[in-house]
């Protein structure tokens, strides 16, 4: 018997496959046990307007420091990927599916000179079959000549956009993606880079870099930003003609932007790409981030860390139902809230710690080490950058 799902993890699991066939009943909720007339409400109370539908994020948790300012937020935002990009993104993805370069490269060898052999030939063959793929002809003088150089500027450009890819989409390329960036990480080792006289890695396209080479950071001090980069979702209180309003006065104000800040060098439509940009960042919040917000809200309702209702006692006990510890309820409320919160702080700065993570991963100075953990051969690597907006998040 399948458990319950909540609307958000039961359409991601059954996305595809033979599960996106599976019939669903919904389950009545039994909130009714904790009505307003009948049950205390403890702690913070949850607005109806939150309770009752996905609302956007709330700005004041967006603009209460400097870090989290659009143009701070924007300095970590990806850019969309146009048609063209996509069609790129489309050949790195078939060309490293088909690739086994992680399990060629990350096992034993009998000497260091070995191992390295093996990585610039896996190396060579996945460049040189990129090359090949866009055009046959200079594919194949590269697979003689072995020289990349030519090539420089194509293969960082279809890295980039896998990269920038997957930053705004963490549930695709879940085995490409790491096979991308182990061999990034190989390519763009001095040792490596010198031998094949190519780097393959270059920072990532986001809003703030595409504005700022085009003289266009100021609109994102506009006020209108706010409304301009925020997701409609639908409510169960709001009528299709409120949303519909909603709507036109979202694309008026986008239009407004885009007619204000346009000039020789920023286009309508580079500051349209970076206007829903920073909108499916919005959007990413409220898939991954607002979830979180809700459950704090319910634990803050309906529990109290000093008062317990006979039968809702959040207490655990080692051993029992599964339990490794033993907590009273107050320590495990206190448990629970700081939990919920630190993973919301995380998911509010993912695409922050996923580019700082990145910049440490493909390092061409700090190198990985391998190592046996006692699940076979890993790599192993200080992250200096994302350990230290990790301090700062907790």
């Amino acid at each position: 018997k399948i458990g319950g799902f909540c609307d958000i993890c039961y359409h991601s699991i059954h996305r595809k496959g033979k599960r996106a066939e599976h019939s669903k009943v919904r389950i009545v909720s039994d909130e009714n046990l904790f009505t307003a007339n009948t049950e205390p409400k403890f702690g913070e109370e949850i607005s109806d307007s939150t309770e009752n539908s996905k609302l956007s994020i709330d700005r004041s948790f967006d603009e209460s420091d400097d870090k989290n300012s659009f143009i701070e937020r924007a300095k970590y935002i990806p850019l969309r990927l146009n048609l063209d990009e996509r069609i790129y993104l489309r050949l790195l993805e078939s060309a490293l599916s088909v690739s086994d370069y992680t399990d060629e490269v990350d096992r034993d060898f009998k000497s260091v000179s070995r191992r390295k052999h093996k990585q610039m030939e896996l190396i060579a063959s996945v460049l040189g079959g990129l090359i090949v793929s866009v055009d046959y002809e200079k594919g194949q003088e590269v697979l003689r000549s072995r020289e990349f150089q030519k090539h420089q500027d194509f293969l960082q450009d279809i890295f980039e956009i896998g990269r920038r890819h997957k930053i705004m989409n963490p549930e695709k390329m879940r085995t490409e993606y790491g096979k991308m960036i182990y061999l990034l990480q190989d390519a763009n080792s001095e040792e490596l880079s010198e031998l094949l006289n190519v780097k393959t890695v270059r920072p990532i396209k986001t809003v703030y870099t595409l504005l700022k080479e085009n003289g266009g950071l100021i609109m994102l001090f506009d006020p209108d930003i706010e409304i301009a980069t925020r997701e409609i979702l639908p409510d169960k209180k709001k009528s299709r003609s409120s949303i519909d309003a909603e709507i036109q006065r979202k694309e008026k104000v986008v239009a407004n932007l885009k007619r204000k800040y346009c000039s020789s060098t920023l286009s309508k439509e580079q500051i349209h790409k970076c206007l829903y940009s920073i909108c499916d960042n919005d959007s990413f919040l409220n898939s991954n981030r607002l979830p979180i917000d809700k459950m704090i809200g319910y634990l803050k309702k309906y529990f109290s860390p000093d008062n317990i209702r006979e039968g809702y006692s959040l207490a655990i006990f080692a051993g029992e139902d599964g339990s490794r510890l033993t907590h009273s309820h107050e320590r495990q409320y206190n448990f629970a809230l700081q939990s919920l919160t630190l993973w919301k702080q995380i998911m509010h700065d993912m695409f922050r710690l996923w580019c700082l993570a990145e910049m440490d991963l493909l390092s061409s100075t700090k190198q990985y080490q391998l190592a046996s953990t006692g699940q076979g051969v890993q790599r192993i690597q200080s992250c200096p950058r994302t350990y230290k907006a990790m301090q700062e998040i907790l």
